[in-house]
């Protein structure tokens, strides 16, 4: 019995140290949490890009056709993109949007697109403010995705001035819990009317990502393991993402 106890105590020390060299993970929970969520349940929260995709005000539309098809001759068929902005859909919005010589993608590594995140219901509020977020028992450095009533506007083609966005003041209380990154089930944090962009610089000066138009119409409020993996432009403000969350098992 006592050689099973030593093999066995070796391996937890063994996980421990690993779990402790790299910077991914700060604890064993985390370490083991990363790993206990189910990859055969994703949860798609990304909006479809087509031409009846919705636009923000200004923004080109998406535009894409066809350039070769089998059924006309051709061998093969291919498509290409005509027109489609970087912030069209789902997507993530880099400091450099919101602030000159700012963090753009190429300062983010692959990893800080994934790991865990807290999908939180805020719904029946057009603004939120520090009092909505500080009934939930949030957790620190994750993901913070906020479920609104913006998720019944993404059935609309057309875009809708009248969604939920984030005060000031609710923007600092995120931003006090380090997150990893912010998202929203809608194009801004900030009101449709506003110039200065103030809830959005508020994560563009702690560097922190944001993550606008998720679908999160199916998603129940909880923890689960998110994927939000941009395109690999270079130097750029902003990425459409393909985002992903996975409930755990555990």
């Amino acid at each position: 019995m006592f050689l099973p106890t030593i093999r066995y105590l070796h391996y937890c020390f063994k996980l421990l140290d690993y779990c402790f060299r790299i910077d991914k993970y700060a604890t064993l929970i985390e370490y083991l949490m990363e790993r206990s969520f189910d990859y055969n349940s994703p949860i798609d929260i990304t909006l479809k890009l087509d031409e009846n995709t919705i636009i923000y005000p200004g923004d080109p539309k998406i535009e894409i056709r066809k350039t070769l098809q089998i059924s006309k001759g051709d061998s093969l068929n291919m498509s290409e993109i005509i027109t489609l902005g970087l912030h069209v859909g789902t997507h993530i919005d880099f400091p450099s949007h919101f602030l000159d010589h700012a963090k753009c993608m190429d300062h983010y590594s692959v990893k800080s697109f994934m790991g865990m995140a807290v999908v939180i219901d805020i719904c029946n509020t057009k603004t939120i403010r520090p009092e909505d977020l500080q009934k939930f028992d949030i957790p620190r450095n994750i993901h913070i995705f906020l479920k609104t009533d913006n998720s019944r506007l993404l059935a609309f083609n057309e875009f809708k001035s009248d969604y939920c966005y984030l005060s000031e003041e609710a923007s600092n209380v995120l931003k006090s819990y380090a997150p990893s990154s912010v998202g929203i089930d809608y194009y801004s944090l900030d009101p449709a009317t506003s110039t200065s962009f103030d809830a959005h610089k508020i994560f563009a000066m702690a560097d922190i990502p944001v993550y606008v138009c998720l679908d999160l119409r199916k998603v129940e409020p909880g923890t689960y393991y998110f994927i939000g993996l941009p395109l690999s432009f270079s130097e750029v403000e902003a990425s459409p993402v393909r985002a992903v969350l996975f409930p755990l098992t555990s």
